[in-house]
């Protein structure tokens, strides 16, 4: 991870539409980054913790969620590096209630 906060890096692969032209929208950056953080659970203090600070699972699960944020016709997780125990069961949680919910391939 990059030495940025977490909402930046959630929000990274999106900023053509969370900041059209020249205009700063830090508030729907945070949104964005708060809801993810809720929804992979992400064990952070806040959207605004720098990434590197979050353990190797987590860090993933803020990687996960930069291209979900992309509304992606498929997703998959290829990263083969070590995880911990509970991380890797938890993204492949979040990666079989993805698939339940049909995402269009």
């Amino acid at each position: 991870m990059l030495d940025m906060s977490v909402a930046q890096n959630v929000t990274m692969a999106i900023h053509r539409q969370l900041f059209p032209g020249t205009w700063l929208r830090f508030r729907a950056e945070r949104q964005v980054a708060l809801d993810f953080i809720r929804d992979l659970d992400v064990r952070t203090y806040g959207p605004d913790a720098p990434g590197n600070s979050l353990s190797g699972g987590n860090q993933q699960k803020v990687s996960l969620a930069r291209w979900l944020a992309t509304n992606p016709k498929c997703s998959s997780s290829t990263n083969r590096r070590k995880r911990g125990r509970g991380a890797k069961s938890e993204i492949h949680k979040i990666i079989r209630a993805l698939a339940k919910e049909a995402l269009p391939c």
